[in-house]
């Protein structure tokens, strides 16, 4: 009997070792689907989290290019700001120094015979010629402005000049003078 027991223990122990290996068969699986589990929430984690990063990486590339407009923009506009302030800056600093000419342009026009328009006034060659173009609308009113403007070179400028006269088709004359006068 003595062989008989060793017997029944190795079935037993048999038994006991084939429940050990399911058992443990099945921690092997359970620990492999958890870890597959955790694997593929931390890729689907990962792919998320790089697609947020690339969603902000082109946020960020638009922002700049963005700013990078306005930046050259404003420089644009600040560039175009200098420069009509300069032209300002000039254009106040002519008329400041054109002042003393006004009164000048209002007797030129003051002397002016009926049937005489003046068509044009501007700057000669230099700062103390005004060039005049004035039209007449006839030799009658020709005379009368030859008249009053030797008249006016005695008490207003200090030369006047026909530099040209021309006679229209329709028979006006158009006629471009010179007033110098001293600056100032």
């Amino acid at each position: 009997m003595e062989n008989s027991y060793p017997i029944i223990n190795l079935v037993g122990h048999k038994r006991d070792v084939s429940i050990q290996k399911n058992v443990h068969k099945k921690r092997l699986i359970n620990s492999s689907m958890i870890g597959t589990g955790v694997y593929l929430i931390l890729l689907v984690l990962v792919v998320v989290i790089r697609f947020m990063l690339v969603s902000q990486f082109k946020k960020l590339e638009s922002d700049i290019s963005t700013t990078k407009a306005n930046i050259s923009g404003m420089e644009s506009r600040e560039t175009k700001h200098r420069l009509i302030s300069s032209k300002l800056t000039e254009l106040s600093s002519f008329i400041d120094n054109k002042k003393p000419i006004q009164p000048k342009i209002d007797k030129i026009y003051n002397i002016m015979p009926s049937g005489v328009l003046v068509e044009d006034i501007s700057f000669g060659e230099s700062e103390d010629i005004l060039a005049v173009r004035v039209l007449a609308d006839s030799v009658f009113d020709v005379g009368d402005l030859l008249k009053v403007v030797s008249d006016a070179v005695e008490t207003d400028f200090s030369h006047i000049i026909v530099s040209s006269t021309r006679r229209a088709e329709d028979g006006t004359y158009n006629l471009e003078l010179e007033f110098q006068f001293e600056n100032g």
